[in-house]
């Protein structure tokens, strides 16, 4: 693909690609196996794969290509809290029950994460103190929160509040792929 320059190809969610794909990347691995100046990096979520599914074939018949494999997991409870410190720029002594209750209804999953902080932010859960000033929360209100536990629930949930001429726009979006 490339000899003086350097490229990079990024593809997510590989395990909800057609099988004509996985044949193109396959293929494109191939042409490429033993060039430095060509990178794929490939994401896949485990837990969407189906036993038996194309993916699954096309995983296990790519093992001929030079891989190296980076399973991520899911963010640790203090971990949670490190995040919900900075990006509230409060102590993690302070934010440590709320991160808490996060890590729980999340289970540490980075996207669910970021935007059930976004959603308790726009419903008002999490708010900016007055005085003293810095982000506050009830935190009973966060526990007993009726939420959805996955992310997608949560995002589509988020997409019904959106302006219906807007929705109208990612409906007709959504149709071009």
């Amino acid at each position: 693909l490339s000899q003086h320059r350097r490229v990079t190809f990024f593809l997510d969610d590989l395990q909800f690609a057609d099988p004509a794909s996985l044949l193109l990347i396959a293929s494109m691995l191939s042409n490429t196996k033993e060039s430095s100046h060509v990178f794929f990096a490939c994401c896949y979520r485990d837990d969407d794969i189906l036993k038996g599914s194309p993916f699954t074939m096309w995983l296990s018949s790519i093992n001929i290509f030079p891989l190296e494999v980076m399973e991520l997991q899911n963010i640790s409870t203090e971990g949670v809290n490190e995040l919900v410190s900075e990006t509230l720029h409060l102590s993690p002594r302070i934010t440590r029950p709320l991160a808490s209750i996060l890590h729980h209804k999340t289970s540490g999953n980075p996207l669910f994460l970021r935007q059930l902080l976004d959603s308790l932010k726009d419903q008002g859960h999490i708010y900016l103190n007055a005085s003293p000033s810095r982000w506050a929360w009830d935190i009973d209100k966060i526990v007993n929160l009726d939420m959805s536990d996955n992310v997608v629930a949560l995002l589509i949930k988020e997409m019904r509040r959106l302006h219906p001429d807007l929705q109208l726009g990612i409906k007709v979006a959504s149709c071009m792929g």
